[in-house]
């Protein structure tokens, strides 16, 4: 059992579950395998498909001995956050992020080793899903282009929101996002934030 899965499992009932970037894949992940617990599933920002192929920085870190020259080397305390603030970050959280934390970096490693097949392990178990949905994506996805988050929608059957930004969506159009979310949990004339 994933850690995610355990933390929703802790509820008493299904919850609504929204995710980006690694959390939109576990998010994903764990909707699609145990769909009794997530009531209502917002993702973006990263798909489970088998014919996605990773990103240039993914791929580097997927890589022994590459990975770990390349978090040594090019995202040092200053490079990681001016690296982040160039792909849409605030300032204020790239400030803040993971990978000055010690320890963190190695972690990134281990994850994206172990994740290099999730697309082809992981995406037969989306065709399980069938609870309301939507996929909000940037169209100006640096990492993860649209045509992903187009896939993915139609995949799961949900409603894409494309909105004007990059990666960052959550950072960059917090009032976008907001109002994606309102309108997924009121669908279909039944108010989700109330039952």
């Amino acid at each position: 059992m994933s850690q995610l899965e355990a933390i929703v499992g802790r509820s008493r009932r299904a919850v609504d579950l929204v995710g980006h970037d690694w959390g939109a894949l576990l998010s994903q992940r764990v909707a699609s395998t145990r769909p009794d617990l997530v009531r209502s599933l917002a993702v973006g920002g990263a798909a489970i498909d088998s014919e996605y192929e990773w990103h240039a920085a993914a791929q580097i870190w997927q890589t022994p001995g590459r990975g770990e020259r390349h978090m040594e080397e090019r995202l040092t305390p200053e490079a990681a956050v001016a690296y982040l603030i160039d792909s849409g970050v605030p300032e204020r959280y790239a400030r803040v992020n993971s990978w000055l934390v010690p320890g963190n970096k190695d972690c990134v490693l281990r994850l994206y080793r172990s994740a290099v097949r999730i697309g082809e392990e992981w995406e037969p178990d989306l065709g399980r899903l069938d609870l309301p949905a939507a996929v909000i994506w940037g169209r100006a996805d640096q990492f993860v282009p649209l045509v992903w988050g187009e896939r993915l929608a139609m995949r799961i059957g949900a409603e894409l929101v494309c909105l004007d930004c990059g990666h960052w969506w959550p950072y960059q159009r917090p009032r976008e996002t907001a109002a994606a979310l309102i309108g997924l949990w009121s669908t279909e004339g039944e108010d989700l934030r109330w039952n």
